[in-house]
């Protein structure tokens, strides 16, 4: 079923993280893609890529701040174009707008959302494996210096600007 629907994509993104390199199946899903030219690895945490699968350039955007807008997807646009075939008409305005919102609803880098805990159930009663060991805790984030114009992660302490007096609340 899982290679059928390989064999019939114009494109296979492996989202590299700690629990995808640990994965037999995974391994074997990207090889096929490899094999086939379909294959777009990505990496979304600092991580040791399986020997085999080095030998396709891997993009790296362990450090992209997950903004829709930001120039670290251009090497993933073009990568996609090229396994694909098809040119991509990004939509600037809808894009910008989506960026916005992005940023006021509270936005988290892609690594926050890689497996924290294996998903034992699956591979353990179907396939008759034991899951991988839980891996060590991420280290917490560093925020890198801001560039003029750019807005502070979620988590960045902001200080409020004192209320006029006689102001009720």
């Amino acid at each position: 079923m899982i290679e059928q629907e390989i064999r019939e994509a114009k494109a296979l993104l492996v989202l590299w993280c700690s629990r995808s390199v640990a994965s037999r199946w995974v391994r074997e899903e990207v090889n096929l893609a490899r094999e086939l030219g379909k294959l777009v690895p990505v990496k979304i945490e600092a991580c040791q890529v399986p020997i085999g699968s080095r030998l396709v350039r891997t993009i790296d955007l362990s450090a992209w701040d997950g903004g829709p807008c930001a120039s670290a997807l251009d090497p993933l646009i073009d990568a996609l174009e090229k396994v694909t075939g098809r040119d991509t008409r990004l939509a600037r305005k809808s894009l910008k707008e989506y960026e916005n919102a992005w940023w006021r609803l509270g936005s988290q880098r892609p690594r926050a959302f890689a497996l924290k805990t294996p998903l034992a159930e699956p591979e353990t009663k179907r396939f008759g494996v034991k899951p991988p060991p839980p891996a060590s805790p991420a280290p917490a984030p560093k925020h890198p210096e801001r560039r003029p114009g750019e807005r502070p992660p979620k988590d960045f302490p902001l200080k409020k600007a004192p209320e006029p007096a006689g102001t009720k609340r």
